[in-house]
């Protein structure tokens, strides 16, 4: 009798666990709620990144239809060009890391205005020093007899510019055999 009495009561602990148990889930999966706040963006690097874009010059009553955005990799502009206009800005990459990073690519993610042109002072393989700004200016410019309007979004990518140099003595012999060196600079 005592065999079974206590079976019986291990049977019914246990039944009792596993309705506590399924009671908090089903519980928690009606109770619960998920809140996510800020920035849901992967971000490869944020020691390197635009932090400011100005207009430096209007010609010809060339202005923004709305004011000029950037974020950590990319600048916005939409301008209206009257004839024989253009409108200048200039743009800030800040680098606060001790190692200097090359500019990798630069991509138009806009449709462009064919009638408008666009001269970016950036180029590829432009290198921003370790704990530097870089300024760098886009002109938008309309040589039509004809206002035109144009939007402008442009993506930014950096590289680190740092690469690991080995050395082969060609069975001789070596004091360092790997060096980490810079892009553009001498050694």
């Amino acid at each position: 009798m005592i065999y079974i009495k206590k079976r019986k009561n291990i049977l019914v602990s246990s039944l009792l666990l596993i309705s506590i148990i399924l009671a908090t889930t089903i519980y928690s999966a009606f109770s619960t709620s998920l809140q996510i706040d800020g920035e849901a963006i992967v971000r490869s690097n944020n020691n390197i990144r635009i932090t400011g874009i100005r207009i430096t010059n209007q010609v010809n009553g060339a202005y923004e239809e709305f004011n000029n955005k950037y974020t950590k990799e990319t600048t916005s502009m939409f301008v209206i060009l009257p004839s024989n206009s253009s409108i200048t800005y200039e743009v800030d990459i800040t680098n606060i890391d001790n190692i200097s990073y090359l500019i990798d690519n630069i991509t138009e993610l806009s449709n462009s205005n064919n009638n408008v042109s666009v001269n970016i002072s950036l180029n590829i393989n432009d290198i921003v020093d370790e704990n530097s700004t870089k300024t760098f200016t886009i002109t938008i410019s309309n040589s039509s007899a004809t206002e035109q309007e144009e939007f402008l979004v442009y993506q930014y990518s950096f590289l680190e510019n740092r690469f690991t140099v080995t050395f082969d003595a060609n069975g001789g012999e070596v004091s360092t055999s790997t060096k980490t060196v810079s892009y553009g600079r001498e050694y």
